[in-house]
């Protein structure tokens, strides 16, 4: 069992937001731990997803084969939610009502 199954978060979710998205690429990148030739330096927050003390291409591979990438962040996910609910609502209040023409 890895971390990210007991913690409950995506593998690659680097800040523990429930979100593995950009963020978490920044976030791991900052720390500068990529194939740093320093052996075992290297935590779940700094981008060792497979437990490995090591942050390499394992690691990146393990977590984009996942699947649970997210280009948008929940927040604007909800915002596009949100705003595809007005726009559905003001088309149909626009439409003329059936047989009728406009």
């Amino acid at each position: 069992m890895l971390l990210s199954d007991f913690l409950h978060v995506p593998v690659g979710d680097a800040n523990l937001s429930g979100v593995f998205n950009g963020s978490d690429l920044i976030e791991i990148f900052t720390a500068a731990e990529y194939d740093d030739e320093i052996p075992g330096n290297s935590s779940r927050a700094e981008g060792d997803w497979n437990c490995d003390a090591e942050f390499d291409s394992s690691d990146l591979l393990r977590a984009f084969q996942a699947g649970r990438y997210s280009r948008a962040s929940r927040q604007s996910q909800e915002v596009a939610a949100a705003r595809s609910t007005i726009i559905g609502h003001e088309l149909e209040t626009e439409r003329p009502a059936a047989g009728r023409s406009a």
